[in-house]
């Protein structure tokens, strides 16, 4: 299909349900109206409009039938891989099969990555991992600050984010928040999002878990916990801010977050703690409710300055002209 529009906004997910891969594209569509730009279409599953460059998403850079395209980085796949091994207890033969596929996934992903006009990277931690090839750009995650009421929760109460699924993510999550739950079992936890039964059994045995599953309201749920805990595996150096750590800051949450789980977030905008005690440390801290609020405004504060779409927006509006002119 032929189209005037010159730019293409490209994604394989399904832009009908939001998902953390589906939301990038969606807020950058958005933003780039909001900003009076409007010759671009979006399309997802299928390259429908050949423009004349195409954004494309993710796994979409292999989908782009030989046009000029550049590449959106929410992360890096093959270090995601690599990281990913180092933490399942796997036997000696099991690991070596899994870390063989990883140079082929580098090198194909590195090829993709040659090809494109430009590496439009979700944060620093991704821009990192691709500098060597001299055509980085930044557009970090964020929302629609004003679409976000603060939380009406005046209490202690805990999100705690999913999916929980049987991935690389979640062996080390469940764990962790099982360790945060045996020392702390007084403070009320939400468990937002699905969870696969071998991992829903284990979480079920704590009286003060509740247990959401998959919901429609999700950021009215938040709105009704005043913390997030985001307990994220360590190493994971090729992530970006976590998009449901920028809703909650959004709604002004306070946030306790290991280091991966608050990646190019700012360090003085959350509480830090890597282990199961010092996390909880950090939750006990904000049993105040001014300790609570002190956060909240920093979580809030630090996504109207680094996470506004309307300001990331305009970032890749430069990114376009400079490359349509090339």
């Amino acid at each position: 299909m032929s189209d005037t529009r010159p730019v293409t906004i490209f994604t394989l997910r399904d832009l009908r349900k939001v998902t953390g891969s589906s939301i990038r594209p969606l807020w950058q569509a958005a933003g780039l109206r909001a900003n009076g730009f409007n010759d671009f279409q979006l399309d997802y599953g299928k390259l429908t409009h050949r423009g004349r460059l195409v954004h494309a998403h993710q796994d979409a850079i292999y989908h782009t039938d030989g046009l000029r395209y550049l590449a959106d980085l929410h992360g890096v796949t093959w270090t995601y891989w690599r990281d990913g091994i180092n933490r399942l207890a796997l036997s000696p033969r099991k690991l070596h099969a899994k870390y063989i596929k990883v140079p082929r996934i580098k090198k194909r992903e590195e090829g993709a990555y040659r090809r494109a006009e430009a590496l439009v990277c979700a944060g620093t931690n991704v821009a990192a991992e691709v500098a060597h090839l001299n055509k980085v750009e930044i557009v970090r995650n964020a929302v629609d600050p004003s679409k976000y009421a603060p939380t009406n929760c005046h209490s202690l109460r805990v999100a705690v984010c999913g999916p929980f699924a049987a991935d690389f993510d979640t062996k080390y999550t469940v764990p962790l928040l099982t360790q945060i739950l045996k020392l702390d079992r007084k403070t009320e936890f939400t468990i937002i999002g699905e969870v696969e039964q071998q991992y829903k059994t284990i979480l079920q045995a704590f009286e003060n878990v509740t247990m959401l599953g998959w919901v429609d309201n999700f950021i009215d749920t938040l709105r009704s916990c005043s913390v997030l805990l985001a307990a994220y595996p360590p190493n994971i150096g090729c992530g970006s801010t976590k998009c449901k750590l920028l809703d909650a800051a959004a709604c002004s949450l306070a946030i306790v977050a290991t280091t991966a789980g608050g990646i190019d977030f700012d360090d003085e905008a959350f509480l830090h703690g890597e282990t199961a005690q010092q996390l909880v440390d950090q939750i006990g801290y904000l049993s105040s409710e001014s300790a609570r609020m002190e956060y909240g405004k920093k979580s809030r504060d630090e996504v109207e300055r680094s996470h506004d779409y309307i300001k990331e927006s305009r970032k890749l509006i430069d990114i376009y002209e400079r490359y349509l002119t090339r």
